[in-house]
């Protein structure tokens, strides 16, 4: 790794309207909110993102506790100091607990500094393996089932190699229902957003059995792993954890109770790309598959994604729809296409692989703080 002083530090709140709303077990977003990192250093511009939500309704984190704690805690810990590497950067701000999403913005700016500063691809940089990575699409919930299998069918056309549907209590054995008619041997996965409770919707998860699912994701609480082992005994179908594993010990926990098979790992949720490669690591050593999933992130973010899950142990295909999914506008130029056998490529460039459009970042920027 290359020192690195960190000269000064932006956090930049955005503002992008929704093509569609999405709709999930915990509400709508129709505008989706998410704070930047820009970092300087030798001349050189780091960039990282927080993709909160307007309120803490994914995990604890909101926009505004991000903004307060990048402003007031982590910022002023790194601006002014020379790192001699990510593990020098954490260090900094490795006391506070939790803050998962800020904690990741920044790190991630380190990480492009460092790419950008060895003029070597990011994927090189956190030991990706892979030219190409399998994507899938995720279906919010919608007003109908038909408008859910319009959806669908377009999502496959575009060469996606699995589609997640959003599921709730009510909107669940009958929307799946219509889509196996249709579409009988797709991959498919229901995401519960930790919409269910063992006690009062048992018969319902069960009979998620019966849909040949490639796995059901996160279906109790966000904080459980006990009541997910207790159902993963119940069911043929493999368990996913997203909510529930913010760090390499929650994955160890979760496969020493075997409350799931399958990881789902958002870097931003587990606070950073260290973090990421230590439970990838895990996740091989303990037999959990593993794939890379997102957070409505802008085209900064996916980069991460799409590096990350380059390497080896991710092995399903991961959540990484294009920008025009979701907005009109990315805030990387050149964004990356989905190819006709249903991957991604990815870059080989230096740095995230992509340029900033530095344009389209003022045009949504809100808010800004600067140290």
């Amino acid at each position: 790794m290359v020192e690195l002083r960190i000269e000064r530090a932006e956090a930049l709140r955005l503002a992008l309207p929704m093509i569609t709303p999405f709709r999930t077990s915990f509400g709508l977003v129709a505008t989706k909110q998410t704070v930047v990192v820009r970092l300087y250093a030798a001349g050189l511009v780091g960039y990282g993102e927080a993709p909160c939500f307007h309120l803490p309704i994914y995990n604890a984190e909101s926009i505004d506790t991000c903004l307060h704690i990048l402003r007031d805690a982590i910022l002023p810990s790194i601006v002014g100091r020379t790192h001699s590497g990510p593990e020098s950067f954490v260090a900094q701000y490795a006391s506070l607990i939790g803050q998962n999403m800020a904690k990741f913005a920044v790190e991630a700016a380190f990480w492009h500094l460092q790419s950008l500063a060895q003029n070597v691809p990011l994927k090189k940089l956190v030991g990706g393996v892979k030219d190409r990575i399998e994507v899938g699409h995720s279906v919010g919930i919608k007003g109908s089932i038909e408008e859910t299998l319009e959806e669908i069918e377009g999502s496959l056309s575009r060469g996606y190699k699995r589609i997640k549907i959003k599921i709730k209590p009510g909107w669940d054995l009958e929307v799946l229902s219509a889509i196996r008619c249709a579409w009988p041997h797709i991959t498919l996965t229901a995401d519960a957003n930790s919409a269910y409770r063992l006690k009062d919707h048992l018969f319902t998860l069960l009979e998620l059995d019966k849909f040949n699912l490639s796995m059901i994701e996160q279906p109790l609480s966000h904080d459980d792993l006990v009541d997910h082992s207790t159902l993963q005994r119940l069911l043929r179908t493999s368990l996913c954890l997203d909510e529930s594993i913010a760090s390499r010990e929650d994955t160890r926990r979760a496969a020493a109770l075997d409350a799931c098979r399958i990881v789902n790992l958002k870097p931003p949720r587990v606070g950073g790309v260290l973090e990421s490669l230590k439970i990838h690591d895990m996740a091989q050593r303990l037999g959990l598959k593993l794939w890379c999933g997102g957070l409505l992130e802008t085209g900064i973010g996916r980069a991460f994604n799409i590096a990350l899950a380059s390497k080896s142990h991710f092995s399903l295909p991961n959540d990484m729809s294009r920008y025009d999914e979701f907005y009109e506008e990315d805030l990387v130029e050149d964004s990356f296409t989905i190819n006709a056998d249903g991957t991604v490529d990815v870059p080989n460039l230096p740095g995230i692989g992509f340029t900033v459009n530095e344009d389209a970042l003022r045009r949504f920027t809100i808010d800004a703080i600067h140290t």
